[in-house]
């Protein structure tokens, strides 16, 4: 009679090597564990205040208005006005758009108006804090039109032709101009440090009484919410 040698079986031999190499896994886990600690709850905040910028004025104004942005001016106390070179600047009308739709210059500064599109165009500006209107003129297609600014403030840009064309001028008297994010968040940079006064002008409150302020090295945190 012969005798037959059973071999073990495939299923057998690999489930005993899973049950040996169970354990070395547990130990391979634990160490990638140990090895790649979980960040600090706390790591996403001090990454946040590191890329914080450590120079300039920030802070937080008013928010938008009727999509107008609220406007900042520092004014420095006890110093001479600050004034800078007559400079130009150029508001586009193209595809039935002012391009920019949003611009900020100073007293004295030339805007040329142009027209670069085959459609008649006109511009006129109206003093947004009067009601009154200081300019008025036409822009035929490839023409243009200037006006020169000798007043601060806030002035809407429309056309007579299109009445849904619509910009924003705002006319500062100072070099420390700045112009709200649509939260209200805001900046400035260069400005130097010493005593200044905030002024907040809105779409809806116009401009504010101003409220002394001081600028000092390094990062200044304003809050702007209640000049208006």
């Amino acid at each position: 009679m012969k005798h037959l040698t059973r071999r073990p079986s495939r299923g057998g031999s690999g489930q005993a090597l899973v049950a040996m190499l169970r354990p070395l896994g547990v130990l391979m886990v634990a160490a990638l564990t140990t090895a790649c600690p979980a960040p600090p709850e706390d790591a996403e905040s001090e990454a946040a205040a590191a890329a914080e910028p450590t120079e300039g004025v920030f802070g937080r104004a008013p928010a938008a208005s009727g999509g107008i942005p609220a406007v900042l001016t520092l004014h420095a106390v006890g110093a001479e006005a600050t004034t800078t070179a007559p400079e130009s600047s150029v508001m586009d009308q193209l595809g039935l758009l002012f391009s920019p739709m949003v611009m900020v210059v100073q007293v004295g500064d030339t805007v040329t108006f142009t027209n670069s599109e085959s459609v008649a165009h006109n511009v006129n500006l109206r003093d947004m804090d009067s009601g009154a209107i200081v300019f008025d003129a036409d822009t035929d297609p490839t023409q243009s039109t200037t006006y020169v600014f000798d007043e601060s403030g806030a002035y809407d840009v429309g056309c007579n032709v299109h009445p849904g064309m619509t910009a924003f001028i705002y006319v500062a008297s100072t070099p420390y101009v700045t112009v709200a994010d649509a939260d209200g968040t805001f900046s400035f940079s260069g400005v130097p440090p010493g005593s200044y006064t905030l002024v907040v002008w809105g779409a809806e409150s116009g401009l504010s009484d101003g409220r002394s302020v001081e600028v000092v090295q390094g990062r200044t945190e304003l809050d702007a919410l209640g000049g208006n």
